[in-house]
């Protein structure tokens, strides 16, 4: 299978199997502020249940990376690293985020290293793994749609080796 990606905000770069994150600057939204760049990626690939896995390099600790189920439905699905904790599920609709789950507390997700992200879906059960670790698991409904990825981050953000199983 071979998955496409599409920049739908933002700045990616994709080779060979890579989705990188090229942070641009992002005009602020008031005076005095500032907003960290973040790109929203949409791949060609139809997702409702399942595993979806890779492996993301970040060089920042505060630096956000999330696999996004339900993509242009009304409620997207967003689970992965920073989602207001280390690691979390949230729902984004109607342009506020709502927490599902969310766990870790101190230590940010690991920087410099490799990091396998694996998301578990039966029905409406989502589990979140974080290098074989279960670390959240949410319920929410889970609808047939494309995958996407969000990253924010002021440095470049490096996923490989993903792989989806339906």
């Amino acid at each position: 299978m071979i998955i496409n990606w599409i920049a739908l905000y933002g700045k990616i770069e994709t080779a060979d199997g890579t989705v990188k994150h090229i942070p641009i600057p992002v005009a602020a939204e008031a005076p005095g502020t500032t907003q960290i760049p973040f790109s929203l990626a949409r791949s060609n690939i139809q997702f409702e249940s399942g595993n979806i896995s890779f492996e993301v390099y970040l060089k920042d600790a505060n630096s956000k990376c999330q696999l996004g189920l339900n993509q242009a439905l009304p409620t997207e699905i967003y689970a992965g690293l920073n989602t207001g904790a280390p690691y979390g599920i949230s729902l984004f609709t109607n342009r506020k985020w709502e927490t599902l789950a969310t766990t870790g507390f101190g230590d940010p997700p690991p920087i410099n290293q490799w990091i396998a992200v694996k998301l578990k879906v039966i029905g409406s059960s989502i589990e979140l793994f974080v290098n074989e670790v279960k670390v959240c698991t949410a319920t929410t409904n889970v609808l047939k749609s494309q995958i996407g990825i969000l990253f924010q981050s002021n440095t470049e953000i490096t996923v490989i080796n993903f792989s989806v199983e339906s």
